[in-house]
């Protein structure tokens, strides 16, 4: 019963004190863990547009059809989370100096992989 609550529960509470908070839900999941069956929970149940919780690529794909566990048909968009954009506030205190660094390492970082 308590596995069946936490299912339930893992993409509906942040949803709810958004919805609350700012009138819609949030449009991405990030739960930091590459779990498939977070993936499928979230993808079920969340109503996300997509999912940032992989890091295996720095441009978006579609993975194969999760919701075929609902019935449903269609694929979910997957917009890998990157390090350097997403999380570059965490690891990089000592590289950036000033705003300009921080907003130019990661804007010519992304450029050069979409460039390519």
């Amino acid at each position: 019963m308590r596995g069946c609550l936490k299912s339930r529960n893992i993409c509906a509470g942040p949803s709810r004190h958004t919805r609350r908070r700012f009138g819609f839900g949030p449009v991405n999941h990030y739960i930091g863990r590459m779990s498939p069956n977070a993936a499928r929970l979230c993808t079920l149940k969340g109503d996300f547009l997509y999912d940032s919780d992989r890091y295996v690529d720095n441009q978006r794909y579609d993975t194969p059809s999760l919701r075929q566990y609902d019935g449903g048909e269609g694929c979910q968009v997957v917009v890998p989370y990157v390090l350097d954009v997403s999380g570059i506030k965490y690891v990089c205190i000592g590289r950036l100096h000033g705003v300009t660094a921080a907003l130019s390492t990661p804007k010519g970082r992304a450029f050069g992989v979409l460039y390519e």
